[in-house]
């Protein structure tokens, strides 16, 4: 009996040790789609255009702080090109929301530097980024931006 009990014990031990540890690291929806926002930004810097194909949806609306629009095979290819060409983008808040289990809308903002044309921009920006859980996978579907006064 003493050998049962021992045993229960040390199960009920390290089963308490794993949840503590699950519950310090898990991960939620919300955490999802920063990290998904993370990729995207520092593959924008990076010129990782794998990467940004992979999260931008196909039917993508990429609307700049200027107004002009951009789709997924445009945008990409003006990183890749290097008409534009973000030198850093940096989060200072951010918030994210969902509308069902398939839609999550991201608000915030952020400080970039864009070489664009030949000329630094540096911005600061709100935006509003759209994602959209396509065949069990996130995809941004559209982004707006507007320029914040330095």
């Amino acid at each position: 009996m003493k050998t049962i009990l021992a045993s229960f014990t040390t199960f009920l031990l390290s089963l308490t040790a794993c949840l503590f540890y699950l519950d310090g690291h898990a991960q939620g929806p919300a955490d999802a789609i920063r990290q998904l926002e993370k990729r995207r930004f520092d593959a924008q810097v990076a010129k990782d255009t794998k990467v940004m194909d992979e999260i931008l949806a196909d039917d993508l609306v990429y609307t700049h702080s200027n107004g002009l629009q951009d789709g997924k095979k445009s945008y990409i290819a003006a990183i890749e090109s290097g008409k534009s060409t973000y030198q850093f983008i940096e989060i200072s808040s951010d918030t994210v929301r969902f509308y069902g289990p398939g839609t999550a809308i991201v608000t915030g903002q952020m400080k970039t530097s864009v070489v664009s044309n030949g000329q630094t921009n540096p911005l600061r920006l709100r935006y509003t980024d759209v994602y959209l859980r396509r065949n069990g996978t996130w995809k941004m579907v559209a982004w707006q931006s507007a320029r914040l006064a330095n």
